[in-house]
């Protein structure tokens, strides 16, 4: 029997939450049939209370009532509580200690956070489906404190938002994002911020935008009165989120000045969802857990009735199940990079198993041979005796949007998707990183058309962080290397620079890669913006923010690539862009200046250019593809938009699993069902 996901707090019974007059006022965790945990609390199936983390709490008599009135609306509500019987706060004021003596319950707990708060402290406070770390989200010292002790020194981070009204204080809310916000899933929402706002200027540093959410469950509402606060998810950086009391309190302990608790214990993890609303006022996830998963998909005929276990990737973690018609996507983990979100993949594959009383006949995962969820998939095949389909990166990007555009009936089930796969890391049939990518194909095979001009990455994996390693390895493929020095000789060391150019010139620890993610990363580098990051990303999220700032698009400077048939050259870019930047330099122009957010607006027109050309050279008048991490880039995703849709082309772009790899275990899912399938037929 499949779980539903968690919602958020319904309309009803936010009326009673604030009724002085109603038994439920103020009380943290009421809900009803509409609303309330699900999938968290669940231990078993069929879903009733007995099988939920509720099964402790006795309901008191009024509680019982309702629970057995099929005219009352917590007819059958299992997690259904009140101040009486249900679940308490609990505030621990020295988090390594667990004795009742530590201990404060209900509203003097609730009272102690707040004090905490208030004085510019950080506190723990326990979710839906995980512990989160908050403090004052205008309160610079307090943000400072919590990114250093967290680890996230940059990224930005979430915040959370008593009313409408407040987020609209905070940044730009349109009419479909005030629909995201205060639809049933409550995700956090990116929204342009506002220039002159109440926020702390260490928020989301070098970003015109803010992710922001409403209060999901009454805890939410109770804390964000004391103004718009930081909410995070509760751990270290790359870290899972904790979610066990023990855990958290172990995990934690160090980061905060007290935890807020409660009774009611979470089964399994399950963070916040982050969309986006994009040009056309679609809600595209980036994230998708709380809200929205484990929702199902419609897969159509997969050719198979057998049951697929995918497991995604390595970023991102959500894996999925195929069963019958329908694929169901776990929330999102996370990074596998450790054995703690292990821990939790497995945790989440078991549910997924259990809830619909399904094994698998066949385990999908990623071509690349090291990353550690392939690994996981590789040993639990073994021990079961299910054969393995890897997945080739990019084809599962491209199959995931596929399944998309069938399930929203824009294509049929059996034809093929000309698609731009465009990320920062996929491992190739060929042993390259792939990541600039024209494909055509559908779940049950796939060609490459064309791909973005190769170069080297001198250090493999090293130029995630530190992007000039990728410029370097862009001016080498140019012809152009010598500008290194002008651009990057007051930056870096002499020897570190004379170091990467032997190897690039040796081609020693060096990795070649037709990846759009390390392209972008290259120009942001170019343009003097982020030569070393801190997460994933950052430089080409920088880029892009610098060129939506660009006042006069249309006076941009125009680069265009140098289109073949199977490639995009950027060599005729970079030489445009290398000799805008010598002349802005020259005249004493800013790094960041209106100037060269010309420039950065520029390179993301040559790309979208470039995407027209391909496409009326590969799949003239057909309906395109745009799939893959580097489609989160807003102004990249509507100028491409744009650009296929004047010359003719309908767009498909992800509407209910992110483009990242979050949405991967969809494609890895239905192409392992269509090759296990080719194969023989699965019983029944």
């Amino acid at each position: 029997m499949p779980i539903a996901p968690d919602l958020a707090t319904c309309d009803d019974c936010w009326s009673e939450f604030h009724d002085p007059a109603n038994r439920r006022y103020h009380y943290p965790f009421l809900n009803c049939t509409q609303c309330g945990p699900r999938y968290t609390i669940v231990t078993g199936v069929p879903y009733d209370r007995a099988r939920t983390t509720m099964a402790r709490f006795a309901m008191c008599v009024e509680c019982q009532r309702e629970y057995d009135n099929p005219a009352d609306r917590r007819f059958h509500a299992e997690p259904t509580a009140c101040r009486t019987c249900g679940p308490q706060l609990i505030w621990r004021a020295t988090p390594k200690e667990v004795s009742a003596e530590s201990s404060q319950l209900a509203e003097c707990a609730l009272h102690a956070a707040h004090a905490v708060l208030q004085v510019g402290g950080v506190i723990a406070a326990k979710g839906l489906g995980g512990y989160h770390l908050l403090c004052r989200a205008d309160n610079h010292d307090a943000v400072a404190r919590l990114r250093r002790d967290k680890a996230r020194p940059d990224k930005p981070l979430a915040i959370l938002a008593a009313t409408l009204d407040d987020a609209r204080r905070m940044a730009e809310v349109s009419d479909a994002a005030a629909r995201a916000l205060t639809s049933p899933a409550h995700p956090i929402v990116l929204l342009p911020r506002r220039e002159h706002g109440v926020l702390a200027d260490n928020i989301a540093p070098g970003l015109d935008e803010i992710g922001i959410m409403l209060p999901a469950l009454p805890l939410h509402a109770l804390l964000a009165t004391m103004g718009p606060l930081v909410c995070t998810s509760g751990n270290l950086s790359e870290e899972p989120i904790a979610w066990r009391d023990i855990d958290a309190l172990g995990r934690l302990s160090n980061l905060v000045d007290g935890v807020l608790t409660h009774e009611r214990d979470i089964v399994l993890p399950c963070d916040d969802s982050v969309v986006r609303v994009d040009h056309a006022g679609h809600v595209t996830p980036l994230r998708r857990a709380r809200g929205y998963a484990p929702l199902a998909i419609k897969a159509g005929s997969v050719g198979t009735r057998g049951v697929v276990l995918a497991v995604g990737a390595e970023l991102k973690s959500a894996p999925a199940l195929l069963w019958r018609d329908q694929v169901v996507l776990a929330p999102h983990l996370g990074d596998v990079a450790s054995p703690d979100t292990l821990d939790a993949l497995t945790h989440a594959t078991e549910r997924l198993e259990t809830s619909y009383g399904a094994s698998p006949d066949v385990i999908a995962c990623d071509l690349h041979p090291d990353y550690l969820s392939s690994r996981w998939a590789v040993t639990r095949a073994a021990k079961t005796g299910r054969p393995v389909v890897r997945v080739q990166h990019h084809h599962a990007h491209l199959a995931a949007l596929h399944a998309e555009g069938v399930a929203r009936r824009q294509i049929a089930s059996d034809d093929t998707l000309t698609a731009f796969t465009f990320d920062g890391t996929g491992y190739g049939p060929d042993g390259t990183i792939w990541g600039g990518e024209v494909l055509r194909g559908n779940a049950a095979r796939f060609e490459r058309l064309a791909s973005l001009r190769p170069f080297l990455l001198p250090g493999g994996d090293a130029a995630v962080r530190q992007p000039w390693r990728s410029a370097l390895g862009v001016l080498t493929a140019s012809d152009c290397v010598d500008a290194a020095s002008m651009l990057f000789a007051t930056q870096l060391p002499h020897e570190t620079l004379a170091i990467v150019r032997h190897q690039l010139d040796r081609q020693l620890a060096c990795a070649s890669t037709t990846s759009m993610g390390r392209w972008f990363d290259a120009c942001a580098a170019l343009c003097g913006i982020a030569l070393h990051v801190t997460y994933e990303g950052q430089a080409a999220m920088h880029l892009e923010a610098l060129a939506a700032r660009c006042a006069v698009p249309h006076k941009a400077p125009r680069y265009r690539f140098h289109i073949t048939h199977t490639r995009f050259d950027f060599a005729p870019v970079v030489h445009a862009l290398l000799d805008d930047v010598a002349h802005l330099r020259s005249r004493g122009e800013a790094w960041g200046s209106n100037a060269f957010a010309a420039l950065a607006y520029a390179v993301h027109d040559a790309v979208a250019h470039a995407m027209r050309a391909l496409a009326a050279e590969h799949a003239p008048g057909a309906s395109i593809g745009l799939t893959g991490g580097v489609f989160q880039n807003r102004l990249l995703t509507r100028l491409a938009a744009q650009q296929m849709e004047s010359a003719g082309h309908a767009v498909l772009t992800h509407r209910l699993v992110p483009c990242n790899d979050g949405g991967l275990a969809l494609g890895q899912a239905l192409i392992a069902s269509h090759a296990h399938s080719a194969r023989h037929v699965i019983p029944t």
